[in-house]
């Protein structure tokens, strides 16, 4: 067809080439597709029967999107080769969906255009040059693995006298992985007669490594390379050099950039309020047969996990009604852009806090933070980010109420639960319906690549076309 039409097929390959942000969408598609078709034979659940299409799609969506939220117990439903499937998406999905893409051209010793480094770069959040993405992916490549690496051999401390060589060495390559993409998957089963890790609410190891993994896969593969910038400029004596990786904004290298010390900031804020709250409110609820030294490490470790973790120690169902508030507030808002985290991330809420703090107290429109100021346009963005994902949280819970007779609190835990890729829940999954469980699914894949796919289309439409055309201001009452 080709040869006989040339010109016409050339016409309807133009019309068919996707952009790099389709690319993203139709790969994670098929990531999840595959994964769906792996889950659903019988080699990969532990009785060797076919698992039902829709549980084996949530599943898969649910490991790709790093989400944690199962309709089957992880350890005592599926096969190894079943926990192996789940293993390999949670790596590929904690990636991240561009850095998934430019992995998969690196591969294909494929050449990246400046177009895509431009829309890799910005995809993060940063300063797109020639080579950013290819120099961005050896740092998240080479990083995830030492981190991984390390997580699974502490782990390993205490897994392999418990389960065995095999079994611990597996135990502690998937929990390592697993905590630093932020998925919150547990192969525990009932050991020692606990659900996920409650079995280890004692253990400050295996604890402390796990929520380690978390907040270094939560905080970004951005903040990690302005750290090792500063780090290395010091080692070298470079005080007063600029930074030279094309991922960062032109600073002295021997200092943190202002975005690295906002992250840090609000990262470290929202952990001890979790914490603060969690430990006030469930003193004699949740935690009321643990030790005073425990009731801070689970805590902190639920603090930790709700940073779209997921991880347990102690059931959720049995908190107050306070700390599941605080819960969700936490889900929302996630870890940092960049990350493996999901939510609106950090430094969304971040911007628009301190934004409105400013406002309030100075009367000024122009936040500067760390002697950097803050674009309107960068506000702006964030208050649509919250604003969509407020509105699709919002609209999927009352669905799911209606749909699956959960009570408001279920619903919007559920619901914010999977959107920001977290994976607790308050015991409502494995009942959900079928629409229900669609509904899950799409919130799991929104929350993953919906935000970030639009913000790439107003940053591509914003780059490539400038308008002349301006209006006169409108005056309107506000408050």
């Amino acid at each position: 067809m080709l040869i006989k039409n040339k010109n016409g097929a050339s016409r309807r390959l133009k019309k068919l080439k996707l952009s790099p942000l389709q690319y993203v969408v139709v790969g994670f598609v098929l990531l999840i597709a595959v994964g769906t078709l792996l889950l659903t034979l019988p080699l990969s659940a532990a009785s060797h029967e076919l698992t039902p299409i829709d549980d084996a799609a949530f599943t898969a969506t649910s490991a790709a999107c790093v989400t944690g939220l199962s309709v089957y117990d992880t350890f005592g439903y599926w096969s190894f080769f079943g926990k192996l499937v789940i293993l390999v998406l949670i790596q590929i999905g904690g990636l991240g969906v561009m850095s998934m893409a430019v992995l998969w051209a690196l591969l294909l010793r494929r050449a990246i255009s400046p177009r895509e480094n431009l829309i890799v770069a910005r995809s993060l959040g940063l300063s797109g040059s020639s080579g950013a993405a290819t120099q961005l992916m050896k740092i998240i490549i080479s990083g995830t693995l030492i981190f991984e690496l390390l997580g699974a051999a502490v782990l390993s401390i205490r897994f392999i006298p418990l389960f065995g060589i095999r079994e611990g060495i597996f135990k502690s390559i998937f929990h390592s992985v697993s905590a630093f993409c932020n998925a919150g998957f547990d192969i525990m089963g009932n050991f020692n007669g606990g659900s996920s890790l409650s079995a280890f609410s004692s253990d400050p190891l295996v604890l402390g490594t796990l929520s380690a993994l978390v907040i270094t896969g939560g905080i970004g593969f951005i903040v990690w390379a302005d750290i090792f910038t500063m780090i290395k400029a010091k080692i070298r004596g470079r005080k007063n050099s600029a930074r030279q990786g094309p991922w960062l904004i032109t600073e002295s290298a021997s200092r943190l950039s202002a975005y690295s010390k906002f992250v840090l900031l609000i990262t470290f804020i929202l952990l001890l309020l979790g914490s603060a709250v969690t430990l006030f409110c469930e003193w004699n609820g949740a935690l009321a047969d643990m030790s005073i030294p425990d009731k801070i490490l689970n805590s902190f470790f639920h603090s930790v996990s709700l940073r779209t973790a997921g991880f347990a120690s102690f059931s959720n169902s049995g908190t107050s009604t306070p700390v599941k508030i605080m819960s969700i507030m936490l889900m929302f808002i996630g870890g940092a852009s960049g990350s493996t985290a999901g939510g609106v991330k950090v430094s969304t809420i971040g911007v628009l806090v301190f934004s409105v703090f400013v406002i309030m107290t100075k009367g000024s429109d122009r936040p500067v933070v760390f002697r950097r100021r803050i674009r309107h346009d960068v506000i702006l963005r964030s208050m649509a980010i919250v604003f969509t994902g407020a509105f699709i949280v919002f609209a999927a819970s009352c669905i799911l109420s209606l749909t699956n007779g959960v009570s408001a609190m279920e619903s919007v835990y559920e619901s914010v639960s999977a959107y920001a890729t977290v994976g607790l829940s308050l015991g409502i999954t494995s009942g959900l319906n079928i629409l229900g469980k669609v509904l899950i699914i799409i919130l799991m894949f929104l929350g993953r690549v919906g935000t970030l796919t639009v913000l790439l289309s107003v940053a591509r439409k914003s780059s490539v076309q400038s308008t002349t055309i301006d209006y006169p201001e409108a005056r309107f009452m506000i408050g």
